[in-house]
C-alpha cells in the first residue's frame, strides 16, 4: 500500500524538530547578531529557510538545554568580510559560554583584556591571522588556557606578569620577554612563548613544560639566564640558518628536553651522567656537532636519546648510551656491529648502513628502515614479519628473507605461572619470542593487561587480570605471531611427565598422558628405556603425547622400565613390553606416596626398586627391592667381591668375639688383644709389676696374656722368674731370683716374644736417702720410705737448706696454656706441660699433641677447704687429659704406690691424668713433656743474690731429685720410683739429663690398660746465704728451661700427678699463694 506523501512530509519534520538543539531565543539572536555584523551567514547551515542550526555546528558547542557552552569561530571568507572588531558586547549577550576561539579576526583590545563576563571563561583563544594587534600593555584576564597570537609583535615586550593563566600561549610574532615579576608567586604550568631571548626566571617558581621558539634575532648573551629556568620540560627551537653554542648541559633542572638547533663544533664531550633526566631529543644539531667523529654526550644511564640530521661516523658505545637510542638523518656509513647492550629500543632510520645484523640484536627492539643493510634478518625478527610494525622495521635494505609469509621454524616459548592474586603473573622465557606479549591470549579470550621486558625477545612478566582462576593442571596461550596462529598448552606448576597409557609396536612407542613438551623442542625433552640405555627418538610430542621411533635391534623383556624426561622433570614407569600390549593401568598417586616404588602401568600395583644398579653380577628382585648377587659378589649393587676369612679359635670366624672379617679381602681384622691370620695369637703387653725385694721371691706381673697360654717362661735381665706358680689371662706369679738394681723384662709364649725394657726394680729392703741427710745436726733420714726428716730449722729434701724468713712468693696459674708461675720480687719459676707424645718401639715420634692451649677451667674444694683446680683438653676424638691443681692448706701425710711422705702447709699438688688414649700400635709408648722456666722479674731492685744457674741429681731407692739453683733460689723436684699403672703399684725407670741450663727427666711407663698415676713434686726455697738487703738494681733477665719428659708405655689412657710444692711459710712470712684470676 503506498504512504501518501504528504505523511511522510510530516513525519520528517516532526523527527526532524526531535533531533534539532535550539538555543534560546536571546542566545540565538545573539549568534544570528554576531554573524550578520561580519557578514558570516554563509558558513551557517539553516534547519529551514530562516532558522539557523548553531548547535549543530562545529563553531558552536550547545549543552542539553541547547545552551552556547563553547564559542570557536574561525573567518574562511576570502572576501566579503567587512573587518570590523570584535568587542566584548558582541559576547556578552551570550553568558553561558566557558571557551572562546577567534581564529583570523580583527579583534579588539577590549576584548583581549577583558575580565567581566558574568560567567567563568576557561578557555581563550584570540588569533589575530593577518590583522594587526593593539600593544600587549595591560594583564591578560584570568583563566586557565590562553592562547595570544599576532605577526606584529616584533620590537615590543612581553611582560611576565601580564601572564596570570596556567597555560599560556603566545605566537606569530617574537618579541623581547622580561621578567618583572616581583616575587615567587607565579601560577605557571605550560609556559609556551615565541621570543627573541631567555628571560631571567631565578625568581618563578618550577614549572611542567617550558616551549620557546627564537627567531634569527635571538640575543645569544641571554643563554647566560637558561639556568634560571626550572622546568621539567623544555622544547627549544632556534633559527636552522645560525650555529650556536651547545648550552642544554648549564640546566640541572629538566627531566625531558626536545632540542631543534644547529650547534658549533664542541671541543669536548658534554657530561650528563649525573644530571638525571629521561628523554634528550636533539634534532637537525648539523654536521659541525661531533667529536672525531663521535656524538658529544655522555649520557645519563638508562636514558632514552634520540639524535637526527647529524653527521657521525661511530657508532655509539652501548655500555655507555644503556638506554633507547635513536639515530636518524645522520649519514651512518659503516658496517653495522653487533650488539653488545641489553633490552634497548634502537632505532637507525633513514641512514647508510651496510653489512648483516648479527643475532646479538636479538636483545633489542631494533628499527633500521632505510638502510644499506643485506643478507638475512635473524629468525627472533622474521619470525614476526607477519606483524607489519616488525614488517617495516626493516623495510628499505636489501634483506634475502624479506618476506611476510616466512612463518618461524623455531618459536619455543615457556609459561611459568608466578602468581595469581588478583590475576595472574606468568615469567615467558623461550626462543623467538618476540617483542610484543600484547598478542598472547590466554585460553584463547584473554589479552594481557600489563607486561614488563626482563629482557627483551627472550623474557617477560605478563599479566592477565582475571577474575577466575585458572585450571588447576594446566592452560593454553594462543600466540596471533608468528603465524600461523598457534595454540600450546602450558602447565599451571612445573609437574613430572604423567604418563597414562603405553603400547610398544614393533618400530613405535605410543605414550598418552599429560604434561609432556608442548611440541619437539620445547624442552629437552627424551625418552629411554632405561636397561638398554638406548634412546626412543622423539617423532612427535605435545602436552598430551608424544610418539617416538623404537630401534628393532632392541630386546625388551618384562618389566622394561622406562624414563620419561621433560629438563628436570623425570617420570620412570614400568611397564610389559610385549608387542601390542596396552599398559594403562595407573598405580594411585604413582606411588610418589612410597619409598622407593615405581608404578607397574601393566599391572597397577607400586614394584619395590632396587637402589642400586645390579650390575652384571646380580638382579633386582622388585619384591623386596635389593639386588640378588652371585656367590663371589656382594653389596648393595653387586660389585664388591665376596672372599671368606679363615676359621680360628672355637671354629669361629676370625676367633669369633669382636673381631671383624673383611670378606671383600678375606683378611681378619683382630681386635686390640688378639693377632694372627685367623686372631687367634694373644698380643701381649705387661702393664704394671710387683718385683720382689732384693732377697728374691714371688713376683707378679699383669698385662694381657691370652686366653689360651703354653710354653711360657719370664726372664728378669737374663735370669728367669721359675717357677711359675700361678698364671691367667692378665695375671702371672713366679719366684724371682735374688739380685738388684733395674731390669728388662722378657715375656715368651708360645712363638711370642714380648721385651719391657728397664722395667723390673729390685724392692730394696732399707731404703737410703739422698746425701744421708747431709748430717745428723741437719736431718734423719727415715729408711722405711727413703724420705729425710729435717731438724734445727734445715729443710729441703736432703736437709742441706736453712729457712730464711726474707721471701714473699706468689703463684699464679693460666687456665689457657695449663702452666703456673712461682715469683717474687727477684725471680719468676714457671712450670708447665708442653707435649704428648706417642713413640714406636724404635723410639720414632709418631703422633704429638701440644699442650699449652685449648683448656677448660673449673674451680672447687675438698672437705679440709683446699682449693682445687680444674683443668680439662680433648685430643683425638675421646681421650681427655685432666690437669687438676689443690692448694694444701694445712700439713698432711700423702701415701702413693705404697709409699709415705709429707706435703707442708702451702704445698701445691698437681695431678695429670689422660684417659682412653687410642694408639697406633700396641708397642707404642707415650712421653708427657713437662717445661720448666727461670727468670729475673721485671721489678727486681738487686742483684747482689745474682749467681750462675746450677743443677744437680741425686738417686735414692726410693726417689730420684733433680734441683736448679738460680740468685740463691732453688727449684727442687721429687719422683718417687713408683707409678700406679691400672690400679697397682709398678716400678718407675726415669733418666735425667743434662743440657747446657735445662734438665730433661724422662719417665718410662709400662704398658697399661686402664690408668697411670706419676707422682713427682716441686718446691722453691731459699739457699742459707740469701741476703734481702741488697740495693744494687739489676736489669738482667735470666731463662732456664727445664723439661720434664714422661714416656707412657700404653694403650688406653694415663693418669700423670704431680705435685708442685712450694713453702707457704719460711720462718715468720708466709709463702703468699695466689692463684690470681680463677674461678672468678
Amino acid at each position: 500500500m503506498k504512504v501518501p506523501i504528504i505523511i511522510v512530509i510530516i513525519l520528517s519534520i516532526i523527527i526532524s524538530s526531535i533531533n534539532c538543539v535550539v538555543p534560546p531565543i536571546d542566545q540565538y539572536n545573539c549568534l544570528v547578531g554576531f554573524i550578520s555584523k561580519f557578514n558570516l551567514q554563509s558558513l551557517y547551515n539553516k534547519i529551514n529557510s530562516t532558522h539557523y542550526d548553531f548547535c549543530a555546528q562545529n563553531a558552536f558547542s550547545c549543552d542539553e538545554t541547547g545552551s552556547v557552552t563553547g564559542f570557536s569561530v574561525i573567518n574562511s571568507r576570502n572576501s566579503g568580510y567587512n573587518n570590523q572588531s570584535i568587542l566584548p558586547s558582541d559576547l556578552t549577550c551570550i553568558s553561558t559560554f566557558n571557551r572562546i576561539i577567534l581564529t583570523s579576526f580583527n579583534i579588539s583590545n577590549e576584548l583581549v583584556f577583558y575580565n567581566n563576563f558574568i560567567q567563568i571563561v576557561h578557555e581563550r583563544t584570540f588569533d589575530y591571522g593577518n590583522y594587526e594587534c593593539g600593544p600587549i600593555n595591560q594583564k591578560f584576564p584570568q583563566c586557565r588556557h590562553f592562547l595570544f597570537s599576532c605577526k606584529f609583535l616584533a620590537g615590543t615586550t612581553l611582560k611576565l606578569s601580564y601572564i596570570q593563566n596556567s597555560y599560556f600561549l603566545l605566537q606569530g610574532s617574537h618579541p623581547y620577554v622580561e621578567n618583572d615579576v616581583s616575587s615567587n608567586n607565579s601560577t605557571f604550568f605550560y609556559l609556551s612563548l615565541w621570543a627573541i631571548n631567555y628571560p631571567d626566571m631565578s625568581n618563578i617558581q618550577p614549572i611542567d613544560t617550558f616551549r620557546v621558539v627564537f627567531d634569527k634575532n635571538f640575543i645569544n648573551s641571554s643563554i647566560s639566564n637558561f639556568p634560571t629556568i626550572k622546568a621539567n620540560n623544555f622544547q627549544i627551537q632556534h633559527h636552522l640558518e645560525i650555529q650556536y653554542p651547545f648550552y642544554l648541559n648549564s640546566n640541572p633542572f629538566f627531566k625531558n628536553i626536545y632540542c631543534d638547533a644547529r650547534f658549533e663544533k664542541p671541543r669536548s664531550f658534554f657530561d650528563f651522567s649525573t644530571h638525571y633526566y629521561q628523554i634528550m631529543l636533539l634534532s637537525r644539531v648539523g654536521n659541525e656537532f661531533n667529536i672525531n667523529g663521535e656524538i658529544p654526550i655522555i649520557p645519563y644511564p638508562k636514558s632514552f636519546n634520540t639524535f637526527f640530521s647529524g653527521s657521525w661516523n661511530a657508532f655509539p658505545n652501548l655500555t655507555v648510551f644503556d638506554g633507547d637510542l635513536a639515530i636518524g638523518e645522520s649519514n651512518l656509513s659503516f658496517i653495522l656491529p653487533k650488539y653488545i647492550g641489553k633490552n634497548q629500543h634502537i632505532s637507525l632510520v633513514s641512514n647508510n648502513l651496510t653489512g648483516q645484523i648479527d643475532e646479538s640484536w636479538c636483545n633489542s627492539y631494533l628499527i633500521v628502515e632505510n638502510n644499506k643493510l643485506s643478507g638475512d634478518v635473524p629468525l627472533c625478527f622474521s619470525c614476526y614479519f607477519s606483524d607489519s610494525l616488525i614488517f617495516n622495521n626493516f623495510n628499505g635494505n636489501q634483506f634475502t628473507n624479506y618476506n611476510q609469509s616466512l612463518g618461524c621454524p623455531k618459536f619455543a616459548p615457556r609459561f611459568k605461572k608466578v602468581n595469581d592474586s588478583n590475576g595472574v603473573l606468568f615469567l615467558v622465557t623461550g626462543e623467538n619470542i618476540g617483542y610484543s606479549p600484547n598478542y598472547w591470549l590466554l585460553n584463547s579470550q584473554l589479552y594481557p593487561s600489563s607486561y614488563i621486558a626482563i629482557s627483551i625477545g627472550f623474557e617477560y612478566l605478563v599479566y592477565y587480570s582475571v577474575d577466575n582462576s585458572l585450571n588447576d593442571e594446566y592452560f593454553n596461550i594462543t600466540f596471533t605471531h608468528p603465524k600461523p596462529t598457534q595454540i600450546y598448552t602450558f602447565p599451571v606448576n612445573e609437574s613430572s611427565p604423567t604418563p597414562t597409557g603405553i603400547q610398544l609396536t614393533s618400530t613405535q612407542l605410543f605414550i598418552d598422558g599429560k604434561f609432556f613438551s608442548s611440541y619437539i623442542g620445547y624442552s629437552n625433552q627424551s625418552v629411554e628405556f632405561e636397561k638398554s640405555l638406548k634412546n626412543c627418538p622423539i617423532k612427535e610430542s605435545s602436552f598430551f603425547s608424544i610418539t617416538c621411533d623404537v630401534d628393532p635391534s632392541i630386546t625388551l623383556t618384562y618389566p622394561t622400565i622406562i624414563k620419561i624426561e621433560n629438563d628436570n622433570f623425570v617420570r620412570r614407569v614400568m611397564i610389559n613390553p610385549q608387542q601390542g600390549e596396552l599398559n594403562q593401568l595407573v598405580c594411585k598417586n604413582y606411588c610418589e606416596d612410597l619409598e622407593n616404588r615405581i608404578c607397574d602401568l601393566s599391572k597397577g600395583v607400586c614394584a619395590i626398586e632396587c637402589q642400586n644398579d645390579c650390575g652384571p653380577y646380580g638382579f633386582c628382585n622388585y619384591q623386596t627391592g635389593a639386588c640378588n648377587c652371585d656367590s663371589n659378589h656382594q653389596g648393595p649393587n653387586c660389585s664388591l667381591p665376596f672372599k671368606p676369612c679363615p676359621v680360628g679359635s672355637n671354629s669361629l670366624i676370625c676367633s669369633g668375639g669382636d673381631n671383624n672379617c673383611n670378606n671383600q679381602t678375606g683378611i681378619c681384622s683382630c681386635n686390640s688383644k688378639f693377632t694372627g691370620d685367623d686372631c687367634s695369637k694373644p698380643n701381649l703387653y705387661i702393664s704394671s709389676i710387683i718385683p720382689s725385694n732384693t732377697n728374691g721371691g714371688e713376683a707378679l706381673f699383669f698385662g694381657w696374656f691370652g686366653d689360651t697360654r703354653s710354653n711360657q717362661s719370664i726372664l728378669i735381665g737374663i735370669q728367669k722368674c721359675q717357677p711359675i706358680t700361678y698364671n691367667t689371662s692378665n695375671e702371672i706369679k713366679c719366684i724371682a731370683p735374688p739380685g738388684n738394681g733395674v731390669y728388662d723384662i722378657t715375656l715368651k709364649q708360645d712363638d711370642i716374644e714380648y721385651i719391657l725394657r728397664d722395667s723390673y726394680r729390685y724392692d730394696e729392703i732399707i731404703k737410703s736417702c739422698p746425701n744421708n741427710c747431709t748430717n745428723s745436726n741437719q736431718g734423719i733420714c727415715n729408711t722405711s720410705n727413703g724420705e729425710c726428716k729435717c731438724i734445727n730449722n734445715y729443710y729441703s729434701f736432703d736437709c742441706s737448706l736453712k729457712r730464711n724468713n726474707n721471701t714473699s712468693n706468689n703463684s699464679t696459674v693460666n687456665p689457657s696454656t695449663g702452666g703456673t708461675n712461682i715469683t717474687d720480687n727477684q725471680v719468676n719459676f714457671q712450670i708447665y706441660f708442653k707435649n704428648l707424645f706417642e713413640i714406636d718401639f724404635s723410639g720414632n715420634i709418631v703422633n704429638q699433641y701440644s699442650l699449652q692451649s685449648n683448656w677448660t677451667f673449673n674451680k672447687t674444694k675438698d672437705s679440709q677447704s683446699n682449693n682445687i683446680f680444674k683443668l680439662v683438653q680433648t685430643i683425638q676424638q675421646s681421650c681427655e687429659i685432666i690437669a687438676s691443681i689443690e692448694e694444701i692448706s694445712t700439713p698432711k701425710q700423702y701415701s702413693f704406690a705404697g709409699t709415705t711422705f709429707t706435703l707442708d702447709t702451702g704445698s701445691i699438688k698437681l695431678t695429670i691424668s689422660i684417659s682412653n688414649y687410642y694408639y697406633k700400635s700396641n708397642l707404642n709408648t707415650l712421653q708427657l713433656q713437662l717445661i720448666s722456666s727461670a727468670d729475673n722479674n721485671e721489678n727486681q731492685e738487686t742483684d747482689c743474690n745474682s749467681k750462675e744457674v746450677s743443677t744437680n741429681e741425686i738417686n735414692t731407692s726410693s726417689f730420684k731429685y733433680i734441683k736448679i739453683s738460680k740468685d740463691n733460689r732453688v727449684l727442687q723436684g721429687r719422683f718417687i720410683n713408683k707409678i700406679l699403672s691400672d690400679g697397682r703399684p709398678t716400678y718407675l725407670s726415669i733418666d735425667i739429663k743434662n743440657e747446657s741450663n735445662s734438665m730433661i727427666a724422662t719417665l718410662n711407663l709400662p704398658h697399661f690398660l686402664n690408668q697411670s698415676i706419676i707422682d713427682p713434686d716441686f718446691s722453691v726455697l731459699l739457699q742459707t746465704d740469701f741476703n734481702s738487703e741488697c740495693d744494687t738494681k739489676n736489669d738482667r733477665k735470666w731463662l732456664i728451661p727445664v723439661a720434664v719428659i714422661i714416656p707412657v708405655i700404653g694403650v688406653c689412657c694415663i693418669v700423670v700427678v704431680a705435685y708442685l710444692i712450694y713453702r707457704k711459710q719460711f720462718i715468720e712470712k708466709p709463702l703468699n699463694i695466689k692463684l690470681a684470676g680463677l674461678g672468678r
